[in-house]
């Protein structure tokens, strides 16, 4: 669901209808756990830390998809950016 190897640097979402198990990938590739980044999001939000690892465990599962403000949050509490950029075959 993810590709490094296009541009150095980067993390490209090659199935952006699958962001939710995508953060996951990147989020353990990063070696972050679902409990260490669901207590950073609870710290920045002012939810309780379990809602926010149910929530993470519901997109990363696929059964739900985050909102582009949510996806936001979990890319900063990464250290992550969200980039748009010109496709190569448009």
């Amino acid at each position: 669901m993810i590709d490094r190897t296009n541009r150095p640097g980067q993390i490209v979402i090659t199935q952006p209808a699958n962001i939710g198990p995508a953060l996951g990938e990147i989020r353990e590739i990063l070696g972050f756990s679902r409990h260490e980044l669901s207590r950073r999001i609870a710290a920045t939000t002012g939810r309780k830390p379990n809602t926010a690892y149910v929530q993470l465990w519901n997109w990363e599962s696929g059964r739900h998809a985050p909102d582009v403000a949510s996806v936001a949050l979990v890319l900063k509490e990464l250290g992550l950016g969200l980039a748009l950029y010109p496709l190569e075959d448009a």
